[in-house]
């Protein structure tokens, strides 16, 4: 490919999923010389017709640039790739944008101390059309001078680029609390619409009220993380027992509809672990204590 003025920094993005080539996208559209590396080729090709030179060999990719960026299905893969070659990544960049647990990327991160590799664990908020664009959230956690020196062209792949600290499991733990909030609350209307929709009504005539009780969860959070930080749960406006009882009314009326009820099930056996282990006249913060 000819080069152009607008070429910044070379850069390796190893793994080419949705996710991956998204990056590697990103990286192209920014003006970045971009090699990549797919264990199928095929991958490789839209990729190619937008300018990214192909590579062969992991050896072969990391070899183009200084900054390797790495999104696959887990660590366990990330390995498998990546240790074989640690001669070659000596002395350079890697960032895994790979999603897996924060002991995961603490273990990443020793392997590649002693093996000389600089190293930064990040995590990708956004979907894959969202790389790219100004408002995408991606996090960062390793060595401050790391991430400094290289971010420039990681805001290419978002421009929130939030660096977390150098506690290198953080972005992941950061990650894996964001998704978890995600899954679960998203599942939770899913149960909802279902429950709708086993009494004859319309999802979407609910949704309005979907839409206002998430405002009304999001008013919460801020005494939420006070009181599990402090562990203080006042009751004085409601209890766990009571709510407990609510959940109780939505588990009979899934059952009464004939649909699977393990969601609010799950829910209630939280509540009840609280409130086993005396915590039942407490805010619903208090939950947390059956949790843990």
């Amino acid at each position: 490919m000819k080069e152009n003025n607008k070429i910044k920094q070379h850069v390796t993005v190893l793994g080419l999923g949705a996710m991956g080539t998204a990056l590697a996208g990103a990286f192209l559209q920014a003006g970045h010389r971009t090699t990549v590396w797919n264990r199928s080729a095929d991958k490789m090709k839209p990729l190619l017709e937008k300018g990214a030179v192909a590579a062969s060999t992991v050896a072969e990719a990391i070899a183009a640039s200084d900054l390797i960026v790495v999104c696959v299905l887990n660590y366990t893969v990330l390995e498998k790739i990546v240790k074989p070659v640690a001669g070659a990544l000596r002395g350079r960049t890697l960032v895994s944008l790979t999603n897996d647990t924060p002991q995961k990327a603490k273990q990443m991160a020793a392997w590649t101390e002693t093996h000389g590799i600089n190293y930064l664990d990040g995590s990708v908020l956004v979907p894959v059309p969202v790389v790219g664009q100004s408002d995408a959230l991606l996090l960062y956690s390793g060595a401050k001078g790391v991430f400094d020196r290289h971010l420039n062209v990681l805001k290419a792949l978002g421009g929130k680029s939030i660096y977390l600290g150098d506690e290198p499991g953080r972005a992941a733990l950061y990650d894996l609390g964001m998704t978890n909030i995600f899954f679960i609350s998203l599942t939770g209307v899913l149960y909802s619409y279902a429950l709708l929709n086993a009494e004859g009504e319309k999802a979407t005539d609910f949704l309005p009220y979907a839409r206002e009780i998430f405002a009304v969860a999001a008013s919460f959070l801020e005494d939420f993380a006070d009181s599990a930080d402090n562990r203080h749960y006042p009751g004085d406006l409601d209890n766990i027992a009571m709510e407990a009882a609510g959940i109780e009314h939505i588990i009979r009326a899934g059952s009464d509809a004939g649909i699977n009820v393990s969601v609010p099930e799950a829910v209630k056996s939280v509540f009840d672990r609280a409130i086993a282990a005396g915590f039942g006249a407490n805010g619903m913060p208090g939950i947390i204590e059956g949790i843990k």
